[in-house]
């Protein structure tokens, strides 16, 4: 398990990175762990053969492995540079639909409404 400091170093790169350098070092984390990954790859193949419904070839188990932790550093990289987005920027990149019917009901005297909204890791877009 990491240590907090390595979380806290994480996160000062992440934020002090453009965003193509961070997309870079989650292709080479990828690339470079996913030969080393050992039981976790194990798992990563297993899922991926469950959901395919048929067997990796052994090319494509190497390849997905390696696009999974790709993905996971990506991830990781997102979430350490959240802090440092200014809200501006999130409202600018969402888009709202149907925020009118949510204002109705609420000012109906309703007690509320269940709204689905996009989550990363412990942050949420809301």
């Amino acid at each position: 398990m990491a240590s907090a400091s390595v979380y806290k170093a994480g996160s000062l790169l992440a934020r002090l990175a453009p965003d193509a350098v961070g997309a870079g070092a989650a292709r080479l984390i990828g690339a470079g762990v996913g030969p080393l990954s050992g039981h976790k790859g194990t798992i990563i193949a297993r899922n991926i053969e469950r959901a395919r419904g048929r067997p990796l070839s052994a090319s494509e188990r190497r390849r997905k492995i390696s696009q999974t932790l790709e993905w996971y550093a990506r991830y990781y990289i997102e979430s350490f540079k959240l802090p440092s987005i200014p809200v501006e920027q999130i409202d600018h990149e969402f888009s709202y639909e149907g925020v009118d019917a949510i204002h109705a009901h609420c000012g109906e005297g309703k007690n509320g409404a269940i709204l689905a909204l996009p989550h990363l890791g412990t942050w949420e877009w809301a």
